[in-house]
């Protein structure tokens, strides 16, 4: 007799196990999953020339699906029904972000959902546990990159390695490692956020002279302090001439407060 062995597909319905596999239904365009058509089966952006939406259907007891992201565009999962996902609120959206090749699992309690990383090569905000909560939390580290041959001199300059920071975020500490020395004439350098805080909210204005290869700072929120009233990206302003050369990695630290 051949014994066949089944699994619970989280829609109150039990299947024939296929072993590692699993339905495969490639999104290339918004979709909006089914329950229980759609349970248990692995969604696919392959050759997706955008973002692609997938709306999750009503929270219930064990069901779950799989992305599978070969392409390097964007999935949002959004919720319904009032479940939240990875605690960023009722009706909320967790973006699965761009890098490629990366697979998660999305599996609902009967009332929220959890979007598991499988393997990614970045982290997003709403993958991390809120720190907002009592108890014990999560310290977030934000980090960028000024690069003079790559963000060049013109000021202010938002570089293109960067994190930003969310709003409500308390930045308690961090470092500036520079990795090669800036330069420039008569030059100062701050730092701060595009938006939320000020521009040298992270550091003074600070001559070129004290930066030189090597050199390693601590940032302004070591002694005080600083609450973003709005979300921004880490800012460098220059000030009193033009920079000429310089590679400055910048270190943030800080917690997430409920409001």
């Amino acid at each position: 007799m051949e014994h066949v062995k089944m699994r619970d597909c989280g829609d109150g319905f039990r299947r024939a196990d296929a072993g590692s596999l699993s339905p495969l239904a490639v999104k290339i365009a918004a979709y909006t999953i089914l329950s229980p058509g759609d349970a248990g089966k692995t969604f696919s952006n392959r050759a997706a020339t955008g973002s692609v939406t997938l709306t999750l259907p009503a929270a219930a007891e064990g069901l779950f699906f799989r992305i599978f992201k070969p392409t390097a565009q964007d999935v949002v999962l959004t919720a319904t029904g009032g479940a939240n996902i990875n605690g960023v609120g009722a009706n909320g959206s967790v973006t699965l972000s761009a890098s490629a090749p990366a697979s998660y699992a999305v599996a609902s309690d009967g009332t929220d959902w959890v979007v598991n990383v499988a393997a990614s090569a970045t982290i997003t905000e709403a993958q991390l546990q809120a720190s907002s909560a009592a108890g014990l939390g999560v310290l977030r580290v934000a980090h960028a990159r000024y690069v003079y041959a790559t963000d060049g001199a013109t000021s202010p300059i938002t570089p293109s390695a960067n994190a930003t920071i969310p709003i409500n975020a308390i930045l308690v500490g961090g470092a500036i490692n520079v990795t090669a020395a800036c330069t420039g004439s008569g030059v100062s350098v701050a730092i701060g956020t595009v938006a939320g805080s000020a521009a040298n909210s992270i550091l003074a204005a600070t001559a070129v002279a004290s930066l030189g290869t090597g050199v390693l700072l601590p940032v302004a929120p070591t002694t005080t302090a600083v609450k973003m009233s709005a979300a921004g990206a880490i800012l460098f302003t220059i000030s009193g001439g033009t920079i000429t050369a310089g590679t400055v990695d910048v270190f943030v630290t800080y917690v997430v407060a409920s409001a």
